[in-house]
């Protein structure tokens, strides 16, 4: 396509619509794709990494409450993109020390992100190329809701794994050490958002109506509760799922 014609191009798409604004780049040997920037030199391609002057790498910073392993676990990965993508080393070590200085402004330890620099760098582009093996652990799991505070369970829970492996039972179970997983404990938007509107019930007690519950049968759908000394109502809605109750019981 000739470059006047592809600029007239441009040119109509941008007036598709009036709150959608396109941008263009028009170069003869330079490309911008994903992360990384083609362009041709001495009749070869080359491929150094392209950041968008909008990124403003924003990582986690080393203060957050996220696992300390997996706040270890990020300035090697991507380390690792690195040397996959830069085909010449000098423009690895410029991006490597770039990114080096992402994470020690982001108030990473020296130490970590230098000891990532220097791993990375023993690795060649070849080797870096290759796809890790899948490692798959037989070992049991124990799921746990991540809190700082558990950290202390963990270490409970290890410290005292030599009385589970003594009965011969537990040892067929327990015969290393569990894998402790953590999941993700509900944040400010999880409590907040819903992705959908609840049903409004009326007040009183109802059954849940769960297919598996089995107190449904001895709930009793009522809006008061009728005692020796009076009729009270309920003010809000209850079923079996509900939680802090004070369970009357009347015998029939």
């Amino acid at each position: 396509m000739p470059l006047d014609d592809l600029k007239n191009y441009i040119g109509f798409v941008k007036t598709f619509h009036p709150s959608i604004s396109f941008t263009s780049e028009i170069s003869a040997s330079t490309v911008n794709f994903l992360g990384i920037k083609i362009s041709i030199r001495d009749r070869f391609l080359h491929s150094p990494v392209y950041f968008k002057p909008t990124d403003s790498h924003t990582y986690w910073t080393y203060t957050s409450s996220h696992p300390h392993s997996c706040k270890r676990s990020i300035p090697f990965p991507q380390m690792l993109r690195l040397r996959r993508l830069c085909q010449d080393d000098i423009d690895f070590r410029e991006q490597c020390l770039r990114m080096h200085d992402f994470f020690v402004s982001t108030g990473y330890p020296l130490e970590e992100v230098d000891d990532a620099c220097n791993r990375v760098s023993k690795i060649s582009r070849t080797d870096a190329l290759i796809p890790m093996p899948e490692q798959s652990s037989q070992r049991t799991k124990l799921m746990m809701t991540y809190h700082p505070h558990n950290l202390v369970a963990r270490k409970i829970v290890l410290n005292n794994l030599s009385i589970l492996q003594a009965d011969p039972d537990a040892r067929e179970v327990f015969d290393e050490p569990p894998l402790v997983v953590y999941r993700r404990a509900k944040n400010i938007r999880d409590m907040l958002v819903r992705s959908r509107i609840s049903a409004s019930h009326a007040s009183g007690t109802r059954p849940c109506r769960r297919p598996r519950c089995k107190t449904c049968t001895y709930v009793s759908q009522s809006s008061e509760i009728n005692t020796p000394r009076g009729v009270f109502l309920i003010a809000d809605s209850f079923t079996c799922t509900s939680r802090n109750l004070i369970i009357i019981c009347y015998c029939l």
